[in-house]
């Protein structure tokens, strides 16, 4: 036997690994999931297939987590019909087969299930007839693999046995219906004993009738269960919770108009906030096409005779009994007057999804029969998928998952957290693909706690959508999308694999944006007094547009093929490669970092561009502003040439980097071009590449400046080669040996200031 941690691990990991080679298949309003199908091999019954799931036991049950419990067929070698042929599973994980030893029971066997009911931590409770038992100790209620009650207990009113299946809950409590005797029955929730035959429920005037058992029961995380039974005499029926009546026959239904009362009740489905949903049969101003109708609470779900959702011109003529969401959506099947059967979901808003149809198409197959289970249904979950059974026209049967696409579908601004401002009032969460696109302007503001999507878009309707972090934290496993018409504001954290934008990114003064991945943008990112961070690279392709105004900017890399436009005291962290236009405007812009400028890094008059690490390429740093190498400079990426239109400044802690490998400038040896004044400083590292060594009379114009000031604080020159200064405006190496007043010249370079127009600095080899 394995412990529910082990269980709830397998269960996860074959999830992993289903996803992986069973991707969603698309759906009109969202995406499904085949958890089993007919003909594939039963996972635990070796040589064994499922040939069926519609009449093998229970409905689907459905969990937070996405498992699915359920009830399947089996044939093939070693399969014995009536013996062994049925087993339910959790997923893809054999959890009970008949045949199997019954646990509790020495020498029995299973061989029937009700249920199996499945909660969120993989415990799986059912009810089962046993054969090898004595006849007054055949039935029992299991949680796993352990016994709740069994028939014949001593001490344990169970003489006749239990009704129907039993019900669990997020604590693995067990609510289930017991009968100590033929018309004594009780409900129980573990070992206790909740209210029974004989006794009179708070808000009834008679006891509950002693021959009217319920067939079903439903139980909340709170522990409160939820039953069906008669007061009195059978006709009186009424709901339940726990020991109090909520609701009999001859009470006015909500939603019908005047004159119409309940009639009967069929099975309840409680939700975490106490409400009931429920089939009932009406009476009074009713006729055969509008005497039935589905509740939750005080609100009409749907009604026979009425449109289904999204279908005009169609009208209900059979309603199942419905699953019932912790957040009160409600799911039921039905059957159209015209014979069509449908799946659908309904949001306490009033918000309507259609899950499936017979006659949709999915992968492939066309629809042919669907149900959600009946009574007792448990495929509904707190994130509104569902679970169920259908038959396609092919005669395949499958298991499927349904999961909802949400959309902000409230007409104006609203908070993330407001759950009524979504699908089917669903909050979103970590298996949704969530879309903010108002057909007019509007706002989403939060989440105000840390919330979790499968995707998410922003924009992409008829009016712009703006999506305002306001601090909170939104994870997406997969990708967040910005299109062109939508936003994503404020301070607070995109943990996604990859962010999009092809709208607008904008963060204010005093916040802080951060993206745990890369962020791509085609769109605007405006930054504005406040502080940008990625996990990952920022890509601004070309068409993107980023400003900042006195703000940070920080990635790991930032790869710039657009526009960046930088006012005020602006500081860009992490590695820069840039291929397009960067420009400083009335103010500082600090890159702490190294940057490949092969495009323009254009600096405004007055300005400056100041550069804490290493700066190479081949592209051009425009404008007569001031630029400041305070790390490491070296053209190109092997050798080139760089062009500085206004001042150049190397810091005392520079490390000028000039390569030769051949005598062509700008190409085969490392040249730079400065239309301002040059001023030197810091450590000048001249590196023979590929072989190459100077010959007498070959001359290298490293530096070309208008106005040359300073000098550099340190040398650092291959062997037979040395610095020299020229009138002639060429850098060389000297063919012969230099007089001593050239020497002087080269050693004045050296810690001495130098200023003369137009002269250039050179490199010369020394001879002997």
């Amino acid at each position: 036997m394995t412990s529910r941690r082990d269980r709830r691990i397998a269960g996860m990991a074959f999830a992993a690994l289903a996803a992986a080679f069973a991707p969603p298949l698309a759906a009109a309003e969202g995406r499904v999931d085949v958890i089993a199908r007919t003909g594939t091999p039963a996972p635990g019954v070796p040589g064994a297939a499922f040939s069926g799931f519609f009449g093998a036991g229970g409905p689907p049950s459905l969990n937070d987590a996405g498992q699915v419990a359920y009830n399947a067929v089996l044939q093939g070698p070693g399969v014995t019909p009536g013996v062994n042929d049925r087993g339910f599973w959790v997923d893809q994980i054999l959890r009970a087969r008949l045949g199997d030893p019954a646990p509790g029971f020495a020498g029995a066997t299973f061989s029937s299930f009700a249920g199996p009911a499945l909660n969120g931590s993989g415990d799986v409770a059912f009810f089962a007839f046993l054969i090898g038992a004595p006849p007054t100790a055949d039935q029992g209620i299991f949680l796993n693999d352990t016994v709740v009650a069994r028939r014949g207990d001593p001490g344990r009113p169970f003489s006749v046995g239990f009704v129907g299946a039993p019900a669990i809950n997020a604590a693995g409590d067990v609510a289930y219906v017991g009968a100590a005797e033929p018309g004594a029955w009780s409900i129980w929730r573990g070992d206790e004993r909740i209210i029974g035959s004989g006794d009179t429920p708070t808000g009834a005037a008679q006891p509950l009738a002693a021959f009217a058992r319920p067939t079903a029961v439903s139980v909340n995380d709170a522990g409160r269960v939820a039953y069906r039974s008669s007061v009195g005499a059978l006709v009186d029926e009424g709901l339940f919770i726990d020991d109090r009546l909520v609701v009999r026959r001859g009470d006015v239904a909500p939603g019908v108009g005047p004159g119409v009362v309940f009639g009967s009740f069929f099975n309840p489905a409680i939700d975490e906030t106490g409400a009931l949903a429920f089939r009932a049969f009406l009476q009074g101003d009713v006729g055969s096409a509008n005497d039935i109708g589905i509740w939750r609470g005080d609100r009409l779900v749907a009604r026979r005779g009425d449109a289904p959702p999204g279908a005009p011109g169609e009208t209900l003529a059979g309603l199942s009994d419905p699953a019932l969401a912790p957040g009160g959506q409600v799911a039921f099947d039905a059957i159209t007057a015209a014979g069509r059967r449908g799946l659908w979901l309904v949001g306490p808003n009033g918000d309507t999804l259609t899950v499936v149809r017979d006659g949709d198409v999915i992968g492939g197959r066309t629809v042919d029969l669907l149900t959600l289970g009946g009574a007792g249904a448990t495929g509904i979950n707190a994130f509104s998928q569902v679970a169920y059974v259908v038959r396609f026209t092919d005669g395949e049967e499958s298991v499927l998952r349904f999961t909802p696409d949400l959309r902000w579908i409230a007409g104006a601004s609203g908070s993330w957290d407001d759950a009524m401002g979504w699908t089917i009032a669903q909050r979103p969460g970590p298996v949704h693909d969530v879309t903010i696109a108002p057909d007019v302007a509007a706002t989403v503001t939060g989440p105000t706690d840390a919330a979790a999507v499968r995707r998410l878009t922003v924009g992409g309707g008829a009016g712009r959508a703006t999506l305002d972090l306001a601090g909170g934290e939104i994870a997406s496993t997969q990708r967040v999308t910005v299109e062109a018409n939508g936003r994503v504001s404020g301070g607070g954290v995109l943990d996604a694999a990859i962010v999009t934008n092809f709208g607008g990114v904008s963060v204010g003064r005093g916040e802080t944006m951060r993206a745990t991945a890369s962020l791509e943008s085609v769109g605007d990112i405006d930054v504005i007094g406040g502080r940008l961070e990625l996990g990952g690279q920022l890509f601004n392709a070309g068409g993107g547009s980023v400003l900042g105004v006195d703000a940070e900017i920080a990635a790991p890399s930032i790869l710039n093929q657009g526009r960046m436009q930088f006012i005020g005291e602006t500081t860009v962290t992490g590695f820069v490669r840039n291929t397009g236009a960067i420009t400083t405007v009335a103010g500082l812009t600090t890159y702490d970092g190294g940057v490949v400028n092969d495009g323009v890094i254009t600096t405004g008059f007055g300005d400056v561009s100041r550069f804490l690490g290493a700066v190479s390429g081949s592209g051009t740093f425009a404008g007569p502003g001031k630029v400041e190498v305070l790390g490491a400079l070296s053209p190109g990426a092997s050798f080139g040439l760089l062009d500085f239109e206004g001042d150049l400044f190397l810091g005392p802690d520079s490390v000028t980097i000039m390569q030769i490998g051949g005598t062509a400038r700008g190409v085969s040896y490392d040249a730079i071009d400065v239309g301002g004044t040059l001023t030197l400083g810091g450590l000048l590292q001249v590196v023979l590449l590929d072989g190459f060594t100077p010959r007498d009379g070959e001359r290298f114009s490293l530096f070309n400046a208008m106005a040359f000031g300073g000098a550099f604080d340190a040398l650092d020159l291959p062997e037979g080669v040395f610095l020299t200064d020229l009138y002639d405006g060429g850098l060389g190496v000297a063919p012969v040996p230099l007089p001593a007043s050239a020497w002087l010249l080269g050693s004045a370079v050296v810690g001495l200031g130098v200023w003369r127009r137009r002269r250039d600095v050179a490199l010369a080899r020394r001879t002997a």
